[in-house]
């Protein structure tokens, strides 16, 4: 299971069975439930517009009304770790080795980084054009 902060008072989680669910942590309540039905939830982020990232595809949902937005194809393995690099761009690092940067707009990998020689297990924003990445290739690049 994998969550993120979505306000002072909320959660939202992702899980093996393909649901996301927003919390209440003030009494544990369970708000909302959507089953994405494209797949395991492998992870969820949350952006400024409240839209999930997950799975080995990389799916959009808006999570105020539940509705699926697009899916982003290209990964071959399960998305570990997905960071929003500027307002319609996000980076995705992968099981596969790869690291993608896809444009929201076009829902179009504009770019495939091929850095690492094992699975890319994390991924931290500098400023809207730079990034690090990590791997299980025990290298760290910028």
């Amino acid at each position: 299971m994998f969550f993120e902060l979505l306000s002072k008072t909320q959660i939202v989680s992702g899980s093996l069975d393909r649901m996301i669910k927003i919390w209440d942590l003030n009494n544990g309540e369970c708000l909302k439930t959507f089953n994405t039905k494209k797949g395991v939830i492998c992870m969820v982020k949350i952006n400024n517009c409240q839209i999930a990232y997950s799975g080995i595809t990389i799916i959009i949902m808006d999570l105020i009304s539940g509705d699926y937005i697009k899916s982003l194809n290209g990964q071959t393995k399960v998305v570990s770790s997905l960071i929003k690099l500027s307002k319609n761009k996000i980076v995705s690092g992968s099981n596969d080795y790869l690291i993608k940067i896809w444009d929201l707009t076009t829902a179009n990998c504009i770019l495939t980084l091929n850095e690492h020689k094992n699975f890319v297990s994390s991924l931290v924003i500098l400023n809207n054009s730079h990034f690090i990445s990590g791997s299980f290739d025990t290298t760290i690049k910028v």
